[in-house]
């Protein structure tokens, strides 16, 4: 039969939670159920009639009365304090209080969710510890003595004493003459030192005892919680025929993704501490103080289980404990689990910042709390609804549906993988190769900084795992062996390195750019295929169950044949190869454009290119056939490897612009979609890229326009200079015309027959008869000789 159910702010992270778990309208097969329950709720952030689906119908704030009629009929009122109105809170209690249920109505169930932050003024529940073997009262020297029963939860507290340090302020210790004060007057009486008998007054001490749900009377808020506890004694005192009151007091909230992606981006008090993780930045996780405060805390899976069980039971107790059964809350503990699970495995403690109060003006926000929160020191009991109440055998256990019993450090890879998922946060793994100069490096540099992803390259890598510790155990193998030994490393080792490398935290839930490595087919082969190194049996001596163990040896040969065989290894291979393509003439003409300072100590010189060139094609020139192969094999190169897992490869030429191959890139990675991984929404990059182009083009008219400037520039001095020129050369032209109007007044004709003629005359017949190799030569020097004989003549 269907009930009808009311939830406050459906659009929470609780409230999603309580939906989930109440909501029946489809069945496991997928099919709508006839009989679903009927369900009514309300928006935290807006106030609209729009419902999801499962909900009948969304009531609205602005009517109030209308709302109120709706939710008295239901069967189960739910309301959660961590976020809401506290006009909501207000209105239910005082319609409740005057509410008259008619006496034929099936009881109805009224739930209100609250905080153990309610409870952080408390002081801790402290039980003297008695010595071992002391007499109890009333007992005589002559009888038996007896061993005092003890709690049973009193050998566990001694545990939590000795392992947590807990310590007894000065004024709670001085009870009845004991502790200090009677210490003190031991060692007065002892220092006198003359009376015999005197005995040293021990030390009081006690033991940190679990409060249990029955005890809330005693609960002692802060100042800016007293509103709360206001709210939770109204409920409890609503004393109505046909009404039950509960108070469903939650432990600190986690999971589910830890905020809820589906109304309304809300977060947990964990959602900074698992970011940071994720991101590892910080390094160091940072934790309040020395750490050793006890937090309660509730999976929101649990608690709305929790609620579901309470409405469907009707428990005798009103004040449930919603709190998981965690066996070290610790803060330390807590904050440590999260930074191995996640992060870096580092912690650090911080000093304690005063949080903004609680406000209740508006709306209520118990969750935006986080250094109060994380500051509770509590020890609380789970509910006996959760966990059974002693470690009676005959009892009956308690049933309940745990998602989380252990708590969040035991339960970090749940938690993790949810976070992860209801985030959006999925590994960027990509491998990119190509040969030298092809610019793999420079391209890996800027996918995974865009990315903020690790990239792995050999150079960085063998220094970093040379300077890791060894630590213990059979997983630290490889380290050993790296430290054992001498370089250079074997192909089989560096794979090892690459591999320990790639299974680190940040690769395995941000990603990595895997940069040249693997180098071949056998290298591939060796990283993403894995074995357990097979440990040598002791050998039996001769002769000693050899009929009877024959069969069993062969049985283990088979078991160990399956788990020393190499398997995938799936969780570290790359989703994205990228192979950067380039000719020989392209990439030796590309080296001999570097500047010095890059080719000084560098394998770009021709005869290191050529070298690594022909390495390269050997093991990845894709139309390569190697020797001994079948005819018509292809050859097992680098990039066939990952053909053979049916991996979409990107080959592409590395001469295009920086810009224009990088967003071909990026486009080829985020194939399946963009991750959300805390990086820049796709709006903002796109809008960033269109900036970026805009500068670009931008540049580039700026570029032409200096270049056009800089040739009129130049046209415009060559013309000056050739002006220059001519006026330079205009007074030896006009010296040049005057001396040829000189000329023109001579008998020049006269003076030519007479003095140059004949003598030029003789000297054309000369060479004609004496053919001389330079006959101009022969002439001026003939001439030349003419000229002194005439002037000797003179003489």
């Amino acid at each position: 039969m269907s009930k009808k159910y009311f939830i406050n702010n459906l659009d929470t992270y609780i409230g999603d939670a309580l939906f989930q778990e109440i909501r029946n309208d489809v069945t496991e097969d997928g099919e709508i159920n006839e009989e679903a329950n009927i369900m009514y709720g309300t928006y935290f952030e807006k106030d609209s009639s729009e419902k999801p689906q499962g909900i009948k119908k969304m009531l609205k704030r602005g009517k109030p009365r209308l709302a109120m009629k709706y939710i008295s009929d239901c069967d189960v009122i739910i309301y959660d304090l961590h976020r809401g109105d506290p006009r909501d809170i207000e209105l239910a209690l005082g319609a409740f209080e005057k509410y008259k249920i008619e006496e034929e109505a099936e009881e109805k169930v009224l739930i209100l969710i609250s905080s153990v932050a309610v409870w952080k003024n408390t002081e801790p529940k402290l039980v003297e510890i008695k010595p071992e073997g002391e007499k109890k009262e009333g007992e005589g020297e002559g009888e038996g003595e007896k061993e005092e029963e003890k709690d049973p939860n009193e050998a566990e507290g001694d545990k939590d004493k000795e392992a947590e340090g807990d310590k007894v302020d000065e004024g709670e210790g001085n009870k009845e003459g004991e502790g200090e004060g009677a210490q003190g007057e031991g060692e007065e009486a002892q220092g006198e030192g003359d009376n015999e008998g005197d005995e040293e007054i021990p030390q009081v001490e006690y033991r940190n005892e679990p409060y249990t749900e029955v005890e809330y009377a005693i609960r002692n808020p802060p100042e800016d919680y007293e509103k709360i506890k206001e709210w939770e004694d109204r409920i409890l005192e609503l004393k109505k025929k046909g009404l039950k009151t509960y108070v469903v007091c939650s432990g600190i909230i986690y999971g589910n993704g830890e905020k809820l992606t589906a109304f309304k981006k809300e977060e947990t008090v964990f959602n900074d501490k698992l970011k940071s993780a994720w991101l590892q930045d910080p390094e160091h996780l940072p934790y309040i103080e020395d750490g050793e405060n006890r937090i309660p805390t509730i999976h929101v899976v649990d608690l709305a289980r929790l609620v579901r069980k309470v409405y469907e039971t009707k428990p005798e107790h009103q004040y449930i404990f919603a709190i998981d059964n965690t066996e070290d809350r610790r803060q330390k503990s807590i904050i440590q689990a999260i930074s191995s699970g996640i992060g870096t495995g580092k912690t650090e403690s911080k000093e304690y910042q005063v949080d903004d109060a609680v406000r209740f003006n508006s709306r209520l926000e118990l969750t935006e709390r986080p250094n109060s929160t994380l500051s509770i020191d509590l020890n609380l009991k789970p509910s006996p609804l959760m966990v059974q109440e002693s470690n009676d055998e005959e009892a009956e256990p308690v049933e309940f549906p745990w998602h989380c019993e252990k708590g969040l450090a035991a339960n970090i890879d749940k938690v993790k993988g949810e976070f992860c998922k209801v985030t959006n946060l999925n590994p960027i793994k990509i491998f990119i190769t190509g040969p030298p100069l092809s610019g793999k490096t420079f391209f890996g540099e800027k996918l995974a900084d865009h990315y903020n992803i690790p990239l792995i390259n050999l150079k960085n890598l063998i220094p970093e795992i040379e300077a890791m510790e060894i630590l213990e155990g059979e997983e630290n193998e490889l380290l050993t062996r790296i430290k054992n030994s001498e370089k250079p490393y074997s192909n089989e080792l560096l794979c090892g390195m690459v591999r320990h490398r790639l299974e680190q935290n940040d690769c395995q839930h941000r990603g990595f750019v895997l940069d040249g490595f693997p180098r071949t087919y056998e290298d591939a082969k060796n990283l993403f295929y894995w074995a357990p190194k097979k440990k040598e049996k002791p050998k039996k001596p001769e002769g000693e169950g050899e009929g009877e163990e024959e069969n069993a040896d062969e049985g283990e040969e088979e078991e160990d044949e399956k788990k020393y065989k190499p398997k995938f290894q799936k969780h570290i291979y790359p989703e994205s190869v990228i192979i950067l393509e380039a000719t020989d003439e392209f990439l030796m003409e590309k080296a001999k454009k570097l500047p010095s300072e890059v080719m000084k100590n560098s394998h770009y010189y021709d005869n290191h290119m050529n070298r690594r060139l022909a390495a390269w094609h050997q093991g990845n020139t894709i139309d390569d056939y190697r020797y001994g192969l079948e005819p018509g094999k292809p050859a097992l190169t680098t990039a066939r490897f990952f053909q053979e897992k049916e991996t979409e490869l990107l080959d592409i030429f590395a001469g295009i612009g920086i810009f224009e191959l990088f967003e071909s890139l990026r486009i080829y990675v985020e194939r399946h979609g963009r991750p959300y991984n805390y990086l820049s929404p796709l709006d903002k990059l796109n809008n960033d890229r269109h900036i970026q182009l805009e500068q670009h083009e931008n540049d580039s008219i700026k570029i032409k326009e200096e270049r056009d400037l800089a040739e009129v520039q130049n046209k415009e001095k060559y013309e000056t200079r050739l002006q220059k020129l001519a006026q330079d050369r205009l007074p030896q032209i006009k010296k040049h015309s005057e001396d040829l109007k000189k000329v023109k007044d001579l008998k020049t004709r006269d003076f030519l027959m007479k003095n140059i003629v004949p003598t030029l005359s003789e000297g054309l017949i000369e060479i004609t008869k004496v053919a001389p190799i330079d006959p101009i030569d022969y002439l001026a020097e003939y001439i030349f000789n003419k000229s002194n004989d005439l002037h000797e003549h003179e003489a």
